[in-house]
């Protein structure tokens, strides 16, 4: 479920999506709001790789994601004044496989256009370890589709039956950024693992979670990602 450190991070994004003319609701995934548009979808993974998770909508190249809703992921000095905010994502592989690529739905609010996506073991149920940080940069505005962050690698370990999360975050490089994890149009009923990170260290509302530490609940609809590996 949508916790409340979620909802004071949005209503402080919201200033800034406001001066675009794209809140932080859904407002349809056909028609983005008025200066948005359409991005490129990618094509298709190939069918070499093995999906290990994928809740991205392929069916459907003009609505992959929810163009207009999702989850804010913000660094300690963003440029909105909410506090720092990281997002995440957990999935299970039913085999043990070496991923080699990871997307996600990703967009951008204000500050420096970067963001870390990272691969993280799991630590009690929430994210442990990062096995893999990648820099992404240049995200589409909010409010448009339908894009996809991707990155990749020669090949991560992961076994079957272990949770891994794949994890938006901010880091040096990237302290005044503020950017979206859009969710996903699949199974939008289905709750999946899902994991904050909240810090009110340097500004923003205080954190309604323990602040600086990762706290765990599922979420429906989840926030669009897929994992591909390699045997």
């Amino acid at each position: 479920m949508r916790n409340l450190v979620l909802a004071l991070t949005m209503a402080a994004l919201a200033a800034s999506f406001a001066a675009t003319g794209a809140l932080a609701a859904d407002k349809g995934v056909t028609s983005p709001p008025f200066g948005f548009g359409m991005r490129t979808a990618p094509p298709p993974p190939p069918p070499s790789l093995v999906t290990v998770f994928n809740n991205i909508d392929w069916n459907h190249p003009n609505a992959l994601y929810n163009c207009c809703n999702g989850f804010a992921v913000s660094g300690p000095d963003n440029l909105v004044g909410a506090h720092m905010l990281f997002d995440a994502m957990g999935f299970t592989p039913t085999v043990n496989i070496k991923v080699t690529a990871i997307q996600l739905a990703a967009s951008y609010s204000s500050g420096t256009n970067e963001f870390s996506l990272a691969l993280y073991s799991d630590n009690a149920g929430v994210p442990g370890t990062a096995l893999k940080v990648w820099q992404v940069t240049n995200l589409p505005p909010y409010g448009s589709c339908c894009a996809l962050a991707t990155v990749t690698d020669p090949g991560i370990q992961v076994l079957a039956g272990h949770k891994y999360w794949v994890v938006m975050r901010t880091d040096h490089t990237s302290l005044d950024t503020a950017m979206m994890w859009n969710t996903s149009l699949v199974n939008p009923t289905l709750h999946l693992p899902f994991a904050q990170y909240c810090s009110a260290d340097v500004q923003g509302p205080a954190c309604t979670t323990p602040n600086d530490q990762w706290t765990a609940s599922t979420l429906a609809p989840a926030l669009a990602f897929a994992v591909f590996g390699k045997g």
